[in-house]
């Protein structure tokens, strides 16, 4: 009796471990997907996306072909270069937005300068 008894709470604890791995293959699958998402409605780097993309097909590969580990590691891989390429993606607009800001400041400053310079000669001339 205890031989069965622990026979089948190991059977029962293997199995457990085993829906464990899955629901997290499951889980970094999703969310490599679920960034793929994010990524496309983005204006990422087609080169960045390819690999990204590589990456989250080998992990449904070997998800396919039961290497959980390997395919979670994939998986979280092609999430994290989902998400690199998104920042970069946000960090150029950004940029370029900045550069916009930073010229139109600069030609704000010049006329201030053009006026105040018209402003100063009129009142040097209205005090002759």
């Amino acid at each position: 009796m205890n031989i069965r008894t622990l026979a089948m709470g190991c059977a029962a604890l293997l199995m457990f471990g085993c829906a464990s791995n899955q629901q997290a293959v499951d889980r970094s699958l999703g969310q490599a997907e679920m960034t793929q998402t994010v990524a496309a409605e983005s204006n990422v780097d087609a080169a960045a996306a390819a690999k990204a993309k590589a990456d989250l097909d080998s992990a449904q590969a070997l998800a396919a072909n039961g290497d959980e580990e390997e395919a979670i590691v994939m998986a979280d891989m092609s999430t994290l270069e989902y998400k690199l390429a998104i920042y970069t993606a946000e960090r150029e607009d950004m940029k370029k937005k900045n550069e916009a800001l930073e010229k139109e400041l600069r030609e704000d400053n010049e006329r201030k300068a053009k006026y105040q310079g018209i402003l100063d000669s009129e009142v040097k001339g209205g005090k002759q």
